[in-house]
């Protein structure tokens, strides 16, 4: 099973308070063959635009959540969310501009991309079967 693309186009005003930001909402299917979700979402120039992603499951909570800076820290234009071992069933990913853009332009495209079981993960030392108890690892 695969995931899918979108895009679309944030449209900010001034960068005034009160900040009034834009939310998308992308729904997608997942079946039992799923172990993983991870959404990316790119900015095309402008880290300074807060962007925050949010997987939320069919029962209506987050289950994972990703942004594209830190405060206090740098910012970057994309971010990633993942969740592991989601149930089947119809997914929402919010895409949320928090913030209006920063001032130096009216509007900039955006795009990202929903991927299932793309998530790897392998360590040295680590076992790799269910059936290996946390003793036995480090023989």
């Amino acid at each position: 099973m695969s995931g899918r693309s979108f895009g679309g186009l944030l449209t900010g005003g001034n960068g005034r308070s009160p900040g009034e930001g834009q939310a998308d909402y992308y729904k997608f299917n997942v079946d039992r063959t799923v172990n993983n979700i991870s959404a990316e979402v790119s900015l095309t120039n402008d880290p300074g635009d807060s962007v925050g992603a949010y997987l939320i499951s069919p029962d209506g909570n987050t289950l994972g959540y990703g942004q594209n800076n830190v405060v206090g820290g740098a910012s970057g234009t994309t971010l990633t969310a993942y969740t592991l071992n989601p149930v089947p069933g119809v997914w929402t990913l919010i895409v949320d501009f928090a913030e209006p853009v920063v001032g130096d332009e009216i509007s900039q495209l955006f795009t990202g991309t929903i991927q299932f079981n793309s998530v790897r993960v392998t360590g040295s030392g680590l076992p790799h079967s269910a059936g290996t108890l946390w003793w036995q690892a480090y023989k």
